[in-house]
């Protein structure tokens, strides 16, 4: 979450907006220990231990998967249904490990 905030200064907040206007709910798993910088009544936090994380964050939303890579700034989008639904499970595994608090 610091390198979102540092990279992408504002994008949080105008996500946040969206997001409650949408009525979206959203998922985040973080590293055991990290401060949340933002809270909204649509975002679930679970925790893992740092061992699990790589070094590129990955959003899923839709038939989309966004991989940031933090050094030099670059995000990788595809647009794919397949590979979306595997990230998901993948995703849906490590949620189910991660705990809440």
């Amino acid at each position: 979450e610091e390198k979102f905030m540092k990279n992408f200064p504002g994008f949080i907040e105008i996500c946040l907006k969206k997001q409650v206007q949408r009525n979206v709910n959203e998922r985040v798993i973080v590293k055991k220990g990290t401060k949340c910088f933002y809270s909204s009544p649509n975002t679930t936090y679970r925790f893992l231990p740092e061992k699990y994380f790589g070094p590129s964050p990955t959003i899923i939303y839709g038939n989309k998967v966004a991989i940031f890579i933090w050094d030099p700034l670059t995000v990788i989008l595809v647009e794919n249904k397949a590979l979306a639904n595997a990230y998901r499970k993948w995703f849906k595994l490590m949620w189910e490990l991660a705990q809440t608090s």
